[in-house]
C-alpha cells in the first residue's frame, strides 16, 4: 500500500487544504503544483527559474531520465533541486511510452513496473506514480477498458515488488476514465480498492486533457467536470492529483475537488514568447504576425461587460522578474521599456518570461490555499475567471456540489 498518509486541515464543501506526508517524513501541503523539467533548457536556467519563483515541488519522469536524458543533464538537476529542499513526484512516463508506441518508436528495452520503480527508488523520490497505459484519442469503451485493466495489473505487480523488496516507499495509484456513464470509474476504483484491500487514499486521475482541448470533444469539460466530482464525492477524504491539467484550468480543477496538479506548460510558453496573466490564458508582449492575443488596454471581453486593463496587471506584478519595473506610477516609456526587456528568444528575456509565468502558477496556488482557508474558493475562482470562457463552468460545477452522490448518474440529464 503507498507508504504516506494525506491529512485534512480545512474541509470547505468538496475542496481541502491538506498536508501530504510521504514514506521519508518530507511533506508538502495542498493544493500543490508540480512544476515539470525541460529537457531542452540548461540546469542553470532551471535552477535560476525555480529558485526565483520559489515552488515547492517538481516533477521529473522515469521515461526521460532512461531514454532520453543520455548526459545525465536531468539526473544533476534533480539532484541539486532536492538539495534545496523541494519535493520531488516522479512520473512513470506512461504517457510518452503510449506515443512511443502510437509512433513506432524503437526503445532499446522495454519500460516495465520494475524498471520504473528501480529509477525511483534510485533517484529517492519523495512520490513515484506508478506505470500506467493512458487511453489514447478515439478509443471505444472496449479499448478503453482494456487499457485500464493493464493499468490495474501494472499496479498489481508494483506492490508484490515492494513486498518482495521489503521497503517503505510513497507511490500514486492511477486510473483512466473519459466515461460519461461512469463505468470505467466505478469498475477502475473497485479494483484499485481490492489490490489495495482499502479505499485508496491518494489517487492520480489521468486521461483528461482530450476532454479540456477546445474542440476535440462536444461537452468535454463539462464531462471533465463531472467526472471529478464525482470521483472526489466517492472519495471524500482522499488526496486527488489530475494529471496534465495546468494553467487556467487548474482553477475549474481545484474548485471541482483536485488536490494536486502538474505544469509542464510553462517551459513551451516562455520559449513561445507568452506570458500569463491571473485568470487570462496565454498574451503576448506585442501584436505578432500569427495574430494571436497581445497585451492590450480596455479589452472588452465577449462573454462579459467588465474592461480588463491588461498592461496594467502585467506592469503591476511584483515577481522577482518584474519587480525592478514596478513604480507607483508608470507612463508609456515604463511600458515600453518593460515590453522590450521581455520580448525576444534571446536568453534573458526568456529568462524573465518563465520566471514570471513560474512565479504566477505558484503564487496562485498559495491564493487558493488562502481562499480554501476562508472558506471563499468561490468567490476567488469566480473573480480569476470573471472575463475567462471558462467563467460559464463555474455555476455547473455549484450544481454538482450541491448534489448527493446518487444523484449524479447521468451526464446529459444534468446538463438539461
Amino acid at each position: 500500500m503507498p507508504k504516506s498518509s494525506y491529512t485534512i486541515l480545512k474541509n470547505s464543501s468538496i475542496n481541502h487544504l491538506g498536508r501530504l506526508k510521504f514514506h521519508n517524513q518530507n511533506e508538502v501541503d495542498t493544493p500543490i503544483c508540480w512544476f515539470g523539467l525541460s529537457n531542452i533548457e540548461s540546469q542553470e536556467f532551471q535552477l535560476d527559474v525555480f529558485g526565483k519563483s520559489r515552488i515547492e515541488a517538481f516533477l521529473s519522469n522515469a521515461y526521460d531520465l532512461y531514454y532520453q536524458d543520455i548526459k545525465k543533464n536531468r539526473e544533476s538537476l534533480i539532484k541539486e533541486l532536492v538539495a534545496r529542499g523541494l519535493c520531488h513526484k516522479m512520473d512513470s512516463g506512461g504517457f510518452q511510452l503510449m506515443k512511443a508506441k502510437m509512433s513506432n518508436k524503437k526503445l532499446k528495452f522495454p519500460l516495465t513496473p520494475k524498471l520504473v520503480l528501480e529509477k525511483q527508488l534510485e533517484i529517492d523520490c519523495d512520490i513515484g506514480v506508478q506505470l500506467d497505459f493512458p487511453f489514447g484519442p478515439y478509443l471505444n469503451k472496449t479499448q478503453k477498458k482494456k487499457r485500464l485493466n493493464i493499468t490495474l495489473e501494472y499496479l498489481e505487480r508494483l506492490l508484490k515488488l515492494l513486498d518482495v523488496y521489503g521497503i517503505d516507499f510513497s507511490f500514486l495509484p492511477v486510473i483512466h476514465t473519459v466515461s460519461n456513464d461512469l463505468h470505467l470509474l466505478n469498475y477502475g476504483l473497485n479494483k484499485i480498492e481490492n489490490i489495495l484491500g482499502e479505499v485508496p487514499k491518494i489517487i492520480g486521475i489521468g486521461s483528461l486533457v482530450p476532454l479540456v482541448l477546445r474542440g476535440f470533444k462536444k461537452d468535454g469539460i463539462n464531462n471533465f467536470i463531472y467526472t471529478l466530482i464525482t470521483l472526489r464525492k466517492k472519495l471524500p477524504e482522499s488526496f486527488i492529483h489530475a494529471f496534465g491539467i495546468g494553467g487556467t484550468m487548474a482553477y475549474l480543477a481545484v474548485l471541482a475537488g483536485v488536490d494536486s496538479y502538474d505544469s509542464n506548460g510553462w517551459i513551451q510558453k516562455s520559449a513561445y514568447g507568452v506570458i500569463q496573466l491571473p485568470g487570462i490564458s496565454d498574451r503576448f508582449l506585442k501584436k505578432e504576425s500569427h495574430n494571436r492575443p497581445y497585451l492590450i488596454q480596455n479589452r472588452k471581453q465577449r462573454n462579459c461587460h467588465k474592461i480588463v486593463n491588461e498592461i496594467d496587471m502585467f506592469m503591476d506584478c511584483e515577481c522577482a522578474a518584474c519587480k525592478i519595473y514596478k513604480k507607483q506610477k508608470w507612463n508609456n516609456k515604463d511600458w515600453l521599456k518593460k515590453q522590450n526587456a521581455f520580448c525576444g528568444r534571446d536568453k534573458q528575456s526568456k529568462l524573465l518570461r518563465a520566471i514570471h509565468n513560474v512565479s504566477l502558477y505558484q503564487n496562485e496556488v498559495l491564493e487558493m490555499r488562502k481562499a480554501i482557508n476562508d472558506n471563499r474558493l468561490n468567490s476567488f475562482v469566480k473573480n480569476r475567471l470573471r472575463t475567462s470562457i471558462y467563467y460559464k463552468y463555474i455555476e455547473f460545477i455549484e450544481k454538482l456540489d450541491s448534489l448527493e452522490l446518487e444523484e449524479l448518474n447521468n451526464l446529459n440529464e444534468l446538463m438539461g
